[in-house]
């Protein structure tokens, strides 16, 4: 993912246009969350900011731009006031940070998940035969049943098809992070159901 040329010619507009509008003006009106402040704030420091993103989350993620927005989301809805540009710029920085340790974070949960159960899968292949999967995804499907259709489908766009969460959300017609924070609600009822059936040690391996 690249900083677009349309993204490099808005920052640009916005350094041009900081003449009209004096630093202790800027930060006057974005203390009172004005609409025009805090989009020249963002136009200003989006560069920055995605940059910071790319290097600490690596190239190839494809959810810089969602980090980024949700940085910027954070910042306004902060309730700190500033005195100068750098202290914005600190904080901004800070939340960034943050989001991109917890992403990171959560994704190496999921990386450790994938890890344990090919480790599961070669050393002990008798204990998770056809017979036993078969179970388990019986199990799985009674689960389902007791979800809504929404539910049932993000699942299983999202587990059987191996679908992203972009993939899922254009299939469905709503946002990514819609799909992520539903994944985490649809993950969390199937495992409560399926714990009742004694599939606890495979829930936490397979989901």
């Amino acid at each position: 993912m690249h900083f677009s040329l349309g993204d490099t010619l808005k920052w640009l507009l916005t350094l041009a246009c900081m003449s009209n509008h004096s630093q202790h003006k800027i930060i006057g009106g974005f203390n009172r969350r004005e609409l025009w402040a805090a989009t020249w704030i963002y136009n200003f420091y989006y560069p920055t900011v995605f940059t910071l993103v790319k290097k600490l989350t690596g190239d190839d993620c494809l959810d810089t731009k969602d980090l980024v927005n949700d940085a910027f989301l954070k910042l306004l809805k902060s309730s700190t006031r500033f005195d100068r540009m750098s202290r914005i710029r600190s904080f901004l920085f800070n939340i960034t940070k943050n989001l991109c340790h917890d992403f990171l974070a959560n994704k190496e949960i999921i990386r450790n998940k994938l890890s344990e159960w090919d480790l599961i899968a070669q050393t002990e292949p008798v204990e998770w035969d056809v017979k036993s999967h078969e179970l388990f995804m019986s199990q799985v499907e009674m689960a389902l049943q007791q979800l809504t259709l929404k539910q049932q489908q993000l699942f299983r766009l999202s587990y059987f098809e191996g679908l992203s969460n972009d993939q899922v959300a254009a299939r469905l017609q709503v946002s990514s992070k819609t799909i992520a924070n539903s994944k985490i609600i649809v993950l969390n009822n199937v495992k409560s159901i399926l714990a009742k059936s004694g599939l606890l040690v495979f829930i936490n391996i397979f989901l």
